[in-house]
């Protein structure tokens, strides 16, 4: 009995070793300090594709917990091949309905949780023999943790945790890091038993992850990137991977299987067919693209709320020197590959993160055709791209430590001032648009969304005046005209409306809503002609 007390005295003592409890305040303050942060978006209201995913889904509208109910969130929604985002929308639905508080709760803890991963990460990284020959827990620990706190408290991931729908996004970011966590770990555990765990949680997060959204994709090869660097000591030989081929032939074929699932049988005519709609080519998607990811760059440097807009009005890039900026864009980049590949021996860890940045960019941020900007796709790119600065700062200040706590607490404080800021943008519908339409007066877009919140609101006249608007920047777009219709039918204004109905029947005449409207207001002029 008393043996069995020792042992167990021994184990506790070596447990509580174990774990920092300095290093568990600092992360519990860094959540707190977030949950401050991000506290007046609990009652922010739902915006543009929230409506899809959410309150205009009905499959996500669970009424028990059953797996009927959960397979019909995951592969019954309007966007199938992101089933665990939608289950966890269906969970929120079945715990509160649409009472917003609770979908930022969890986007919230998402965020947080993330953040807390990405810190474990890193410093499991910067403490690897490869990076840290001198043992250094402290530089890993510190310098983790600032990379941790500025990247959790920027102001450009605000779109990732308050707009609801982009939880998509950060979901898949915390299990892609999960997942590396875990791959990691097991590589470097003794104990063959806790591999072969850490290996399966290691594929249930990225399974997980791309469950969420397709940027995932590209974890097989950030692990193997993360293999290469940390682990193999950039070795090309092929003695070392032997004894791994069948993980490395079980990436492969999840990897083609993925861009089969996701892109189908022939991805490149798929991706060719979808440019008209965006009436641009893949030529000039990817120039202008260049020139995007600088401006991704620009904002992780100075995130003044002023400078951050949901919907960017960005022109695009015609030719090499048309704009001539997507010369220097495209000179940029091609430089800071150069520079990872010249690096990558004796700098591996910066060579890493340049990488990191640009290869988490490819899937939306260059050929495939999406909106040219947004900025929740900086959202997991940033995190390694962080240590760029963050690491060789605490380098050159390592004989004036004081300084360099006190800078980095100040420029955390600024970036919490200006994440609490920009997130009152997002409060309704009104205050987005409006701040959207102070940056991009000349947006379609933003014109017509504006003035379907102040049609909302009853207020038509401004509603009419924003439609029109939109139609003067862009008059092919049919939204923007029905709506102007529908509004004018408020006014009683019939014969304005029935005009603009014609104009979209005479460019889509299947357009039977159109129709519709237009038989409506015809008997409605009939009617108040009739009344005089």
């Amino acid at each position: 009995m008393l043996r069995y007390i020792t042992t167990m005295n021994r184990t506790k003592a070596s447990f509580l070793k174990n774990i920092n409890l300095r290093e568990l305040f600092a992360l519990a303050v860094l959540a707190a300090t977030a949950i401050v942060v991000y506290s007046n978006t609990l009652n922010s209201s739902f915006h543009l594709d929230d409506e899809r995913a959410i309150w205009d889904n009905p499959a996500v509208f669970m009424q028990e917990i059953s797996w009927e109910s959960i397979a019909e969130a995951a592969f019954e929604s309007r966007i199938r091949t992101r089933p665990v985002a939608h289950i966890s929308f269906a969970l929120n639905y079945f715990s509160h309905r649409l009472e917003v508080r609770g979908y930022h709760v969890v986007n919230i803890l998402i965020h947080i949780m993330t953040g807390i991963f990405l810190f474990y990460l890193l410093k499991t990284t910067l403490s690897l023999p490869a990076l840290n020959k001198k043992n250094d827990t402290r530089y890993a620990a510190i310098v983790s943790f600032v990379t941790a706190a500025v990247w959790l408290l920027h102001p450009l991931q605000t779109q990732s945790v308050t707009y609801i729908v982009q939880r998509m996004n950060s979901m898949a970011a915390m299990f892609f890091i999960l997942s590396m966590l875990l791959y990691i770990r097991a590589r470097l555990t003794a104990s063959r038993k806790s591999r072969w765990g850490l290996f399966a949680g290691c594929v249930i997060s990225g399974i997980l992850a791309l469950g969420s959204k397709e940027i995932a994709a590209t974890l097989p090869f950030f692990i193997f990137m993360y293999e290469w660097f940390f682990l193999q000591d950039l070795r090309l030989g092929l003695t070392q991977y032997k004894r791994h081929w069948y993980l490395l032939t079980a990436a492969g074929l999840v990897f083609i299987c993925l861009a089969f699932f996701y892109l189908g049988a022939n991805p490149f005519k798929n991706i060719i067919s979808s440019y008209p709609v965006y009436g641009i080519t893949l030529f000039q998607k990817l120039l202008t693209e260049t020139r995007v990811v600088v401006l991704y760059i620009a904002l992780l440097f100075f995130p003044y709320p002023g400078r951050l807009n949901l919907d960017y009005d960005f022109n695009v890039s015609l030719s090499l020197l048309t704009p001539a900026t997507t010369f220097f864009s495209v000179a940029l980049l091609f430089g800071m590959v150069i520079i990872a590949i010249v690096m990558a021996k004796k700098q591996r860890l910066y060579s890493f993160c340049i990488l990191w940045f640009l290869g988490n960019l490819v899937v939306e941020s260059s050929f495939i055709p999406l909106e040219l900007v947004f900025e929740h796709r900086i959202y997991m790119p940033s995190m390694f791209f962080l240590l760029l600065f963050t690491a060789p700062l605490y380098t050159l200040f390592a004989a004036r430590r004081k300084f360099f706590y006190v800078a980095c607490a100040v420029v955390l404080a600024i970036l919490s001032l200006w994440t609490f800021e920009r997130n009152s943008v997002w409060h309704d519908e009104l205050t987005l648009w409006q701040d959207c339409l102070k940056k991009s007066p000349k947006k379609w877009r933003v014109h017509n969304n504006l003035g379907k919140e102040y049609f909302r609101r009853w207020e038509t006249d401004r509603a009419i005046y924003h439609y029109q608007k939109a139609l003067q920047i862009e008059p092919n777009v049919i939204m923007a005209r029905m709506n102007l219709a529908s509004a004018l039918a408020m006014e009683k204004r019939f014969q304005e409306a029935i005009i603009q109905l014609q104009i979209v029947l005479s460019k889509d005449p299947g357009n039977a809503r159109a129709r519709n409207h237009l038989f409506n207001n015809r008997r409605f002029l009939q009617e108040k002609q009739r009344q005089r």
